[in-house]
Protein backbone atom coordinates (compact mmCIF):
# COMPACT_ATOMS: atom_id res chain seq x y z
CA UNK A 1 0.00 0.00 0.00
CA UNK A 2 1.27 3.79 -0.92
CA UNK A 3 -0.21 6.84 0.34
CA UNK A 4 -0.97 9.12 -2.01
CA UNK A 5 -2.80 11.99 -0.21
CA UNK A 6 -4.50 12.20 3.44
CA UNK A 7 -7.29 14.66 4.09
CA UNK A 8 -8.19 15.20 7.27
CA UNK A 9 -10.98 17.68 8.54
CA UNK A 10 -11.40 18.42 12.22
CA UNK A 11 -9.12 15.69 13.36
CA UNK A 12 -7.07 15.14 16.28
CA UNK A 13 -5.70 18.98 17.03
CA UNK A 14 -6.67 20.22 13.40
CA UNK A 15 -9.79 22.12 13.54
CA UNK A 16 -9.61 22.52 9.91
CA UNK A 17 -8.74 20.88 7.01
CA UNK A 18 -5.16 19.40 6.56
CA UNK A 19 -3.41 17.84 2.85
CA UNK A 20 -0.71 15.80 3.38
CA UNK A 21 0.37 15.00 0.16
CA UNK A 22 3.14 12.18 -0.35
CA UNK A 23 3.52 11.88 -4.38
CA UNK A 24 6.68 13.88 -4.20
CA UNK A 25 8.12 11.86 -1.28
CA UNK A 26 7.62 8.52 -2.56
CA UNK A 27 8.94 9.61 -5.53
CA UNK A 28 12.43 10.26 -3.99
CA UNK A 29 12.48 6.90 -2.91
CA UNK A 30 12.15 7.43 1.52
CA UNK A 31 11.20 9.92 3.67
CA UNK A 32 10.36 11.11 7.15
CA UNK A 33 7.90 12.51 9.03
CA UNK A 34 9.42 14.71 11.35
CA UNK A 35 9.06 18.40 13.81
CA UNK A 36 8.80 19.47 16.83
CA UNK A 37 6.86 17.90 20.22
CA UNK A 38 2.91 18.05 19.41
CA UNK A 39 3.55 19.17 15.75
CA UNK A 40 0.91 16.36 14.68
CA UNK A 41 3.54 13.85 13.32
CA UNK A 42 1.03 10.88 15.36
CA UNK A 43 -1.51 12.39 14.17
CA UNK A 44 -0.63 11.95 10.54
CA UNK A 45 0.09 7.89 11.25
CA UNK A 46 -3.62 8.37 13.51
CA UNK A 47 -5.73 9.53 10.61
CA UNK A 48 -4.02 6.42 8.16
CA UNK A 49 -4.51 3.97 10.48
CA UNK A 50 -8.51 5.66 10.97
CA UNK A 51 -9.28 5.55 7.63
CA UNK A 52 -8.04 2.14 7.15
CA UNK A 53 -9.17 0.46 10.09
CA UNK A 54 -10.83 2.88 12.34
CA UNK A 55 -9.04 3.08 14.94
CA UNK A 56 -6.23 5.28 15.82
CA UNK A 57 -2.37 3.82 14.74
CA UNK A 58 -1.58 2.84 18.21
CA UNK A 59 -5.20 1.79 19.62
CA UNK A 60 -5.32 3.89 22.13
CA UNK A 61 -7.70 6.46 21.65
CA UNK A 62 -11.31 5.75 20.50
CA UNK A 63 -12.76 7.08 17.36
CA UNK A 64 -14.74 9.35 18.93
CA UNK A 65 -11.71 10.59 20.67
CA UNK A 66 -10.29 11.61 17.31
CA UNK A 67 -13.23 14.37 16.46
CA UNK A 68 -11.19 18.02 17.23
CA UNK A 69 -12.67 19.90 20.13
CA UNK A 70 -11.56 23.31 18.70
CA UNK A 71 -13.40 22.98 15.45
CA UNK A 72 -16.44 24.77 14.45
CA UNK A 73 -19.63 22.86 15.96
CA UNK A 74 -21.08 22.27 12.90
CA UNK A 75 -17.60 20.65 10.77
CA UNK A 76 -18.26 17.29 10.89
CA UNK A 77 -14.58 15.20 11.89
CA UNK A 78 -13.69 13.68 8.26
CA UNK A 79 -10.66 11.28 7.04
CA UNK A 80 -9.88 10.87 3.82
CA UNK A 81 -7.24 8.81 2.22
CA UNK A 82 -5.68 8.00 -1.55
CA UNK A 83 -3.51 5.27 -1.89
CA UNK A 84 -2.48 3.05 -4.65
CA UNK A 85 -2.56 -1.23 -3.93
CA UNK A 86 -0.46 -2.55 -7.03
CA UNK A 87 -1.22 -0.80 -10.36
CA UNK A 88 -4.83 -0.08 -8.32
CA UNK A 89 -6.01 3.55 -6.77
CA UNK A 90 -8.32 3.42 -4.20
CA UNK A 91 -9.87 6.32 -1.73
CA UNK A 92 -11.10 5.58 1.83
CA UNK A 93 -13.49 8.07 3.60
CA UNK A 94 -14.22 7.71 6.95
CA UNK A 95 -16.69 9.71 9.53
CA UNK A 96 -16.45 8.49 13.31
CA UNK A 97 -19.21 8.83 15.36
CA UNK A 98 -19.77 11.94 16.76
CA UNK A 99 -22.17 15.24 18.00
CA UNK A 100 -22.61 18.03 15.28
CA UNK A 101 -24.76 20.78 16.13
CA UNK A 102 -28.50 20.26 14.07
CA UNK A 103 -28.80 21.19 11.03
CA UNK A 104 -32.02 22.54 12.04
CA UNK A 105 -33.20 24.20 15.03
CA UNK A 106 -31.04 23.72 18.33
CA UNK A 107 -29.29 21.59 19.96
CA UNK A 108 -26.88 18.79 18.21
CA UNK A 109 -27.08 15.40 16.57
CA UNK A 110 -25.55 12.36 16.57
CA UNK A 111 -23.34 11.73 13.25
CA UNK A 112 -22.89 7.83 13.06
CA UNK A 113 -20.09 6.11 12.19
CA UNK A 114 -19.62 5.99 8.54
CA UNK A 115 -17.02 4.60 5.98
CA UNK A 116 -16.62 4.41 2.02
CA UNK A 117 -14.69 2.48 -0.31
CA UNK A 118 -14.05 3.82 -3.97
CA UNK A 119 -11.76 2.70 -7.01
CA UNK A 120 -10.25 5.56 -8.54
CA UNK A 121 -7.67 3.90 -10.97
CA UNK A 122 -7.40 5.63 -13.63
CA UNK A 123 -8.12 8.92 -12.31
CA UNK A 124 -5.72 11.68 -11.73
CA UNK A 125 -4.85 12.91 -8.25
CA UNK A 126 -6.16 16.36 -9.23
CA UNK A 127 -9.77 15.03 -9.97
CA UNK A 128 -10.14 13.03 -7.26
CA UNK A 129 -12.22 15.61 -4.50
CA UNK A 130 -15.58 16.38 -3.40
CA UNK A 131 -18.17 13.57 -4.95
CA UNK A 132 -16.06 12.85 -7.50
CA UNK A 133 -14.24 9.80 -5.56
CA UNK A 134 -14.76 7.10 -8.29
CA UNK A 135 -16.39 4.08 -8.20
CA UNK A 136 -17.90 2.49 -4.96
CA UNK A 137 -16.84 -0.54 -4.10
Amino acid sequence: MRPIRLTMTAFGPYAGTEVVEFTAALDAGIFGIYGETGAGKTTIFDGISFALFGQSSGAESSAEDMVCHHAHATDVTKVELVFDLGNERYVVQRVPKQQRAALRGSGTTTEPHQAYLFRATGMPLAEIAGDNLGDVV
